[in-house]
């Protein structure tokens, strides 16, 4: 019996090609609408929107920097952007499910900015006498990022982006080696953060 249990076992892996497949890695696509490894419950598009756009407190990811992107994801993974939603969605993928995801939704379209809109003075010029950088400096003149380090900050949900100040601010969020937002958003009063959110919303 044994020997005609492995005789079966032989013409299977030569139907196969003679090797046992991995199965194929996830699309950045499938992660985003499936959710990868963690099922559905952790699918991306049931918070962040069908296209990416976000809302309310979730942020738009359509059109930012994959590089920024999967940075995020593994500060979510590693507790250096502590969050209690993304951290488990984040520790379930892999480096490979990762960049597959950011690549997915760099390549989104997104709205573009609107370079008419009157921007704040602490937006392009700063304001020396506090030591406040200008959100350009880094950022872009309207606010359409500078790779990896620096993303695009343009419409993103204002509340987000207040939330997301606010959090520096208050050393809830760390994940700046240089600490460069936190000093910048200890600096900022409460009605600049609003002013600076609702202008890059728009």
């Amino acid at each position: 019996m044994r020997a005609i249990c492995s005789f079966f076992l032989v013409l299977l892996a030569a139907a196969c090609g003679g090797a046992v497949r991995e199965p194929p890695q996830a699309t950045g696509e499938v992660i985003a609408y499936g959710g990868g490894p963690g099922g559905a419950r952790y699918a991306c598009f049931t918070c962040h929107g069908l296209a990416g756009e976000g809302a309310g407190h979730v942020p738009r990811l359509a059109g930012l920097n994959a590089g920024y992107l999967a940075k995020q994801l593994d500060d979510y993974a590693r507790e250096l952007r502590p969050d209690d939603v993304m951290a488990p969605i984040a520790r379930a993928l892999s480096d490979t499910d990762r960049r597959a995801v950011a690549a997915y939704y760099e390549a989104l379209p997104h709205a573009a900015a609107d370079a008419m809109t009157a921007a704040p003075a602490i937006f392009l010029h700063g304001d020396a006498r506090r030591g406040l950088i200008a959100c350009a400096r880094c950022h872009g003149e309207i606010g359409d990022g500078r790779g990896q380090a620096f993303p695009a900050i343009t419409a993103q949900p204002a509340i987000y982006t207040a939330e997301q100040l606010r959090r520096w601010k208050h050393g809830k969020r760390r994940n700046d080696g240089a600490d460069t937002m936190g000093r910048i958003a200890r600096v900022l009063s409460e009605e600049e953060i609003d002013d600076l959110a609702r202008y890059l919303e728009r």
